[in-house]
């Protein structure tokens, strides 16, 4: 009987036409995650607001916010940062159109059957939340040139994909790059993935890192701490009891409902294609062995592996005998999604953004973030 309304449900979702899926689609992801802001989001708009001043001179432990420039710069471009909300809204914004352009850009190349799936898979995975629940950082625009990075064939849009990467998030953009390099080496298909569009991204991210630099440079910005001071400044305990201690939970967070069954059909793609599994193993133990030396892990790792499973996707769809179970599996896997609170795991701790409680000495949630509020004083940034 489940089976049954889950096929009916399935049915009418493959009927709708393509843009009413998308904006049902859409509506929904807003709704289950909220719109949430990253709590530096002042300091982040002080950055926008005058971008030949540093506003955390003398914050060391802030000053990894001047390495995720590209918001900053676009707020200001675009004259959206005098207020948080214009600010916050101009992320949101971002991350509509990308969301939609990402998936019509999946569903043009590799039709619409992995188009709704790629859909279906972004109500499950952590990627959604993350950009969500921290408006105002360079998540957003991670997500969407990281994926413009894997659809592109075009060889200005890489390279300029890579460019924006390197200054809205250089260290992210990188290993999200040699996570997809290592699989498209090996299995040598150009009209997958593209070695050398993928040479001229990682190209695009050293020269859109120099551009950063030398405008910091230009401005006499001293920044003597970045993102490897914050977290060496870090209590060590942090890493190793999140990992180690709460790692069941922390699983569930990074991995989301989709990811144990992609998983699982990995093992048949092993059969099928060796090369594209050894690369995808490298890819997500690789995420994995960065979480030893970050806070905000589920951020990170949902980040960087959605690349991956775009990649992976499509070899799923090419048993064509099995397509329609897929597609229950993936409807399946999103209505579980749905009762199912977006787990984050953040500064050693779990958070939900859904506020659930759960029992105590697995994790404790709480709000992720702080939801749009009135605007501050920006002479408070020193006490922040």
């Amino acid at each position: 009987m489940l089976n049954q309304a889950i096929t009916r449900f399935k049915d009418f979702l493959w009927r709708l036409p393509w843009g009413v899926f998308l904006l049902i689609l859409l509506a929904f992801l807003v709704l289950k995650n909220g719109l949430w802001v990253t709590p530096a989001i002042e300091t982040v708009r002080a950055i926008s607001l005058d971008l030949h001043s540093n506003p955390v001179a003398s914050a060391p432990r802030q000053q990894f916010l001047m390495y995720s420039y590209f918001g900053p710069l676009l707020g200001h471009w675009l004259g959206l940062s005098g207020s948080t909300q214009q600010f916050v809204l101009m992320h949101f914004c971002f991350w509509l159109i990308g969301t939609v352009a990402i998936l019509h850009s999946l569903r043009k190349k590799f039709g619409d059957d992995l188009g709704r799936l790629a859909g279906l898979a972004l109500v499950g995975l952590p990627v959604t939340t993350t950009c969500l629940v921290w408006l105002g950082k360079s998540d957003v625009f991670v997500f969407v040139f990281s994926s413009l990075l894997f659809l592109t064939a075009s060889w200005p849009i890489a390279f300029l994909a890579g460019v924006i990467l390197g200054v809205a998030n250089f260290e992210q953009g990188f290993f999200i790059v040699l996570f997809l390099l290592v699989p498209a080496w090996l299995i040598k298909k150009p009209e997958v993935l593209n070695v050398r569009l993928l040479l001229l991204g990682l190209a695009g991210l050293a020269v859109g890192e120099g551009l950063l630099l030398g405008w910091f440079r230009y401005n006499h910005f001293h920044l003597n701490s970045g993102r490897l001071y914050y977290i060496l400044t870090e209590d060590p305990d942090q890493f190793s009891h999140q990992i180690g201690f709460r790692f069941g939970v922390l699983a569930l967070s990074l991995f989301g409902v989709f990811w144990p069954y992609l998983l699982f059909r990995m093992e048949a793609a092993r059969e099928n294609d060796r090369k594209l599994f050894a690369g995808a193993v490298f890819g997500l133990v690789g995420a994995a062995t960065l979480l030893c030396v970050v806070l905000d892990s589920t951020r990170v790792f949902g980040l960087l592996t959605w690349p991956l499973f775009l990649l992976l996707l499509p070899g799923m769809l090419d048993e064509g005998d099995r397509r329609d179970e897929l597609k229950k599996i993936f409807l399946a896997c999103a209505l579980i999604a749905v009762v199912f609170p977006p787990l984050m795991v953040a500064p050693g701790r779990m958070f939900s953004s859904a506020n659930f409680v759960f029992a105590e000495r697995l994790f404790t949630a709480v709000e992720t973030g702080q939801p749009i509020f009135p605007d501050k004083n920006l002479s408070d940034l020193s006490s922040q």
